[in-house]
């Protein structure tokens, strides 16, 4: 769960991290030469930001453990003892009506 977290948290931070970094050049140049530069460029900034999430999203699907196969057990208490949650594998269903 840290991982979705931290991989949406840099998602959301490089794109203003990159703008950021963009308006104090902006700045810095405009207090050096104030008609050398155009500050206008936020629709490539959009895009940019834009292709970071969709490869984000990419690598956010190509990396997920699949586990549509297997059923999640709760954490509980077995002899005393702390058992921690997760997901195994199905167990064979046993037919009903038949003993074993």
């Amino acid at each position: 769960m840290i991982r979705i977290t931290l991989i949406e948290i840099f998602l959301l931070g490089l794109p203003v991290a990159i703008f950021l970094g963009y308006r104090a050049f902006l700045i810095h140049v405009r207090n050096h030469d104030p008609e050398g530069f155009s500050p206008v460029p936020y629709h490539k900034l959009f895009v940019a930001g834009g292709v970071l999430v969709l490869i984000g999203f990419v690598f956010f699907v190509l990396s997920r453990e699949k586990i549509t196969d297997k059923k999640y057990v709760p954490a509980h208490i077995q002899n005393g003892e702390l058992i921690p949650g997760g997901f195994v594998d199905h167990e064979p269903e046993k037919e009903q009506g038949k003993p074993e």
